[in-house]
């Protein structure tokens, strides 16, 4: 991208700052030896419920739902389901990346000791059998996510990790603004907890992130019409939070799931945050609405003339921009290839520059789009899922669910059905489409490039899933989820190795009080007694 392509931005960032961060202290958590992060790896699967970073995989222990009617279930320090934890991988080093392998002793790909699963019991179970523990190491003390969000967030950049929380404070009503957001910030080895931003209304259903852009990294929130933007640099207290625009109707934040802090290539439309807002007199087109897209700081804005119509952002992927509008009685997903706009390859770019010399006030650039799908009843569709998987061919595909099957439709293009029933998109890794059935408790997976008709019955991952409304994820060649450990806990997290065929999940977890085994009463201590006699 060429470094001329800036706006002159300063005027056009609502001149307002909101708090960001507080004093208040959070405990330092104690990382036991042998736990301590290497900060030279690259980080995999970075916004999910699960990321790698080198020999590590970060997760979220389990999912306890969101409720908090007293504010006591979401305090920093104790919170053990539902917060942030991290286990360690066996494995070797190749570079700056890291392969999983077993331990040849357990069987497990993560580091484990000798135990039983019920030490915690005062009356030692001497026919409990003593059995191969993943070791487990928490992180962040704090319920991990929002109740609208299902993929964790949990975002990593050097040596501190980014997560959202839902707010556990009271209004003067005496309610919990559990809909409200924090955004936190904790250093890996556990010295320092900062409160970044929280939002001013509800937002548990609002998109945001986190991007190292520079020296810098920046938290960019949505809610209510404002589009907002927090900066933080190296330790030093987070920045005042800057309101980047209060004229927002929608919102669109990419993420890239790969950092590598030695090669952090930020020039891609994936590097860029977009929102959506009427027409005012500044702008070319005189109807519906404009797409406007720029950095995290609000630096290089610039907008997209949408041709009088109406738009609602669909996906940023491969370097394209999915949206949804209207044309004559269809609903239409199109795609425009920002790509070759930002990297000086089109005729938009020269537009692009005539309208910076013209008028700094707004940058301005026509759509250059592809229809992928258009029909007259998009009702059809539950969900769709768009996204581009070459940057170099102006193709678009889309995975449309609907309530009995799943297409895959590519630039208009003939539905292809891909699976004969109805399904929930949990993830997409490679050419495989990870799902859950009807009830929400199966897990499969699909090779949705093939027509149903060229293979057989879809493959089962893992049963017995409780959502929590929180995805399956994928990270280190491991699909996570959450299922049921014994009868007393259930929700935890579990992994299971997709390199090996017929590997068993393994829980990987920290229980608990509430899901807990009880202790025997003394009548059945008594029992056990006399039957040992």
């Amino acid at each position: 991208m060429k470094k001329k392509i800036l706006a002159v931005f300063t005027s056009l960032i609502v001149s307002a700052m909101l708090f960001a961060g507080c004093s208040a202290n959070f405990s330092k958590v104690k990382i036991k030896s042998g736990f301590e992060q290497d900060y030279n790896y690259v980080v995999k699967s970075n916004g999910g419920n699960a990321v790698q970073y080198g020999d590590y995989i970060y997760f979220i222990n389990g999912t306890r739902g969101y409720e908090d009617t007293d504010g006591k279930n979401n305090v920093f320090g104790k919170v053990v389901k539902g917060a942030l934890y991290k286990a360690k991988l066996v494995g070797k080093r190749d570079g700056r990346d890291f392969e999983a392998d077993f331990d040849p002793a357990t069987g497990l790909n993560f580091v484990s000791y000798k135990g039983k699963v019920h030490s915690y019991l005062e009356e030692d179970d001497e026919d409990e059998e003593v059995v191969d523990i993943v070791d487990v190491q928490v992180i962040a003390p704090k319920v991990i996510g929002t109740s609208g969000y299902k993929n964790g967030g949990i975002f990593i950049y050097d040596d501190y990790v980014y997560y959202a929380s839902p707010n556990n404070t009271k209004n003067k009503q005496g309610t919990v603004q559990v809909s409200k957001t924090d955004f936190f910030r904790t250093k890996l080895d556990g010295s320092k907890t900062q409160l970044i931003f929280t939002t001013e209304e509800d937002a548990a259903d609002k998109p945001y992130a986190f991007y190292k852009q520079g020296d810098s990294v920046y938290l960019v929130c949505y809610y209510g019409t404002k589009i907002v933007s927090v900066k933080m640099t190296g330790d030093k207290k987070p920045e005042s939070a800057m309101v980047l625009a209060d004229n927002a109707t929608g919102a669109l934040f990419p993420t890239r799931d790969f950092y590598d802090s030695e090669n952090n290539i930020t020039n891609d439309p994936e590097d860029f945050i977009y929102y959506t807002r009427d027409v005012d007199e500044n702008d070319l087109q005189r109807a519906g609405n404009t797409v406007v897209a720029m950095r995290p700081d609000g630096s290089e804005r610039l907008n997209v003339i949408m041709n009088g119509t109406t738009v609602t952002l669909e996906a940023v992927s491969g370097g394209a921009l999915f949206y949804r509008t209207t044309v004559n009685t269809n609903t239409v997903i199109k795609m425009d290839n920002l790509h070759d706009v930002l990297m000086d390859n089109s005729p938009s770019y020269k537009a692009y520059e005539e309208s910076l010399e013209a008028d700094a006030r707004r940058v301005q650039i026509p759509v250059e789009y592809t229809t992928v799908l258009s029909a007259s009843d998009m009702s059809t569709y539950t969900s769709l899922y768009c996204f581009r998987d070459n940057i170099y061919a102006n193709v678009g595909h889309i995975l449309g669910f609907t309530s009995s099957a799943v297409y895959l439709i590519s630039n208009g293009s003939q539905n292809m059905r891909v699976l004969n029933s109805a399904a929930t998109m949990q993830f997409i890794n490679g050419n495989y489409m990870y799902y859950t059935n009807s009830d929400g408790n199966t897990l499969y997976r699909t090779d949705f490039t093939l027509p149903d008709s060229a293979k057989g019955d879809a493959e089962t991952v893992a049963d017995g899933l409780v959502s929590g409304g929180l995805n399956a994820d994928y990270a280190a060649g491991f699909v996570m989820y959450f299922g049921k450990v014994d009868e007393w806990a259930n929700g935890y997290a579990f992994f299971k190795n997709m390199g090996v065929e017929g590997a068993d999940a393994v829980a990987v977890y920290d229980r608990a009080e509430a899901d807990r085994k009880p202790e025997p009463s003394e009548e059945e201590t008594t029992e056990n007694t006399d039957e040992a006699a």
